[in-house]
């Protein structure tokens, strides 16, 4: 006897397989398309320290090569630049996967608080993260650095807004 739930089910095709695996996969709850939905809460962090981590260290040892390359005598360049990676990368990329962490969380706050998905979740969550990182300053470097950040995340949520829906031809 044939089990139904099995994979090589003969009367399951193979879409039908795969979404009723969806179905029961809560990182696809709430997806009809098959693009996951979003991470639940305390997974997200971990994915998000991830991301940080790497993106920091990539995009940090880029910056730092180069300037080990430019600052350093004739001779010494590429060595130069080896020290400076080795000496300033990873502090960028702890100080990236904070932000991101962060980020995250005031993000979810929002999700949860609001009880919707969209936009205004990441532009709070740029303005919050912003702020709580600029708290050690005072109060009002705070608040002009959620400021900042709002008015940097709100500009390119309208332009991911604009590309995906662009004005009618008049």
């Amino acid at each position: 006897m044939i089990k139904t739930d099995s994979v090589f089910a003969p009367s399951m095709s193979a879409t039908e397989y795969s979404d009723r695996n969806h179905a029961r996969n809560p990182r696809f709850m709430g997806s009809s398309s098959g693009t996951p939905a979003r991470t639940p809460f305390p997974d997200c962090l971990v994915h998000e320290a991830g991301t940080g981590f790497i993106l920091g260290g990539t995009f940090g040892s880029a910056f730092h090569f180069l300037g080990g390359l430019r600052n350093s005598p004739a001779g010494h360049r590429l060595a130069g630049g080896a020290q400076a990676v080795g000496a300033n990368a990873p502090r960028l990329a702890g100080s990236a996967t904070g932000f991101f962490v962060l980020f995250s969380a005031v993000e979810n706050a929002a999700l949860y608080a609001r009880g919707k998905d969209d936009p205004w979740n990441t532009i709070v969550a740029s303005a919050g993260a912003n702020g709580l990182r600029s708290m050690r300053r005072g109060a009002r470097a705070a608040c002009r650095s959620a400021l900042v950040g709002a008015a940097i995340w709100g500009f390119f949520e309208a332009v991911a807004i604009g590309l995906h829906h662009p004005l009618p031809p008049p």
